[in-house]
């Protein structure tokens, strides 16, 4: 696989292993949240993040399956 891919790939499976554990700390580990007062913002700023990634992820595979196929 191009290298470049690969990165992008990468880049975009760390964002989502991060939007994750930030999620898992919020939901289930209030002692970890001590500085935020504003949970419900918190929360909906992991989403934003996991769903980009996952959104990018999606159309990064569809690009390159497209380009194996032709």
């Amino acid at each position: 696989m191009n290298k470049l891919i690969q990165a992008t790939f990468d880049k975009y499976n760390a964002q989502r292993s991060e939007a994750l554990a930030h999620l898992e700390i919020l939901f289930n580990n209030s002692v970890g949240i001590g500085e935020h007062t504003d949970i419900l913002s918190e929360i909906s700023k992991w989403l934003e993040s996991l769903s980009q990634a996952e959104e990018n992820l999606q159309t990064l595979r569809s690009i390159t399956t497209e380009k194996k196929n032709d």
